[in-house]
């Protein structure tokens, strides 16, 4: 959410946000436009809802009246997270969130902070080698199945004056995309070197 004043005062030209910060840019009548291609969320469990392992959260249904950490409030984790306990049954009424940042979360968990997290990855499979965690459902995947959950966002005033630059950036991206999920061997290095995971 941050990003998208910078993007529309123009101190950043192009920035990657949920689908869901564009959608509520919108409807508060921010000027901005979505271009492709975004994140889809397919088969691998890039989200997940997490507890510590031995404690009397069991499954999702379990976590009715307990505190659960995401990183944003109204943020499209916040949002898939609700819809999974929803669907679970969970009355949400009864569900209290505070925002803590990823790299916190785990740890919340494991101490008893928190009653459970709402986490991505790469802090998802930070949480399982450890141990102390388990994973209670896969917030976007369980819910929507191939959802596009974030894209690229530009000020329309930006677009308007910088199709030729635009059409670029997209290409680019395009290939990049065609490049990383047309064989693992090249992904899988990238991402674990900016990851900073093994």
């Amino acid at each position: 959410a941050a990003l998208l004043p910078l993007a529309i005062q123009g101190q950043l030209q192009i920035v990657n946000i949920p689908i869901s910060t564009g959608l509520q840019a919108r409807a508060q009548k921010l000027d901005i436009v979505m271009i492709g291609p975004g994140t889809v969320m397919e088969m691998h469990p890039t989200a997940g809802t997490i507890a510590r392992a031995g404690s009397s959260i069991h499954q999702l249904s379990d976590l009715t009246g307990k505190t659960i950490a995401v990183n944003v409030i109204n943020s499209v984790n916040w949002l898939y997270n609700r819809a999974l306990l929803e669907k679970a049954g969970v009355d949400l009424k009864t569900v209290k969130y505070v925002e803590l940042p990823f790299t916190s979360m785990t740890d919340a968990v494991i101490n008893g902070s928190v009653d459970a997290a709402a986490t991505s990855q790469p802090f998802l499979y930070l949480a399982t080698k450890t141990g102390k965690i388990t994973v209670l459902g896969r917030d976007l995947y369980d819910v929507q199945p191939n959802v596009q959950v974030s894209g690229f966002a530009v000020a329309r005033k930006w677009a308007q004056a910088n199709p030729h630059t635009l059409a670029a950036f997209e290409r680019a991206l395009a290939r990049a995309v065609d490049y990383m999920m047309a064989d693992g061997k090249h992904a899988v290095p990238l991402i674990a070197k900016f990851t900073k995971t093994d």
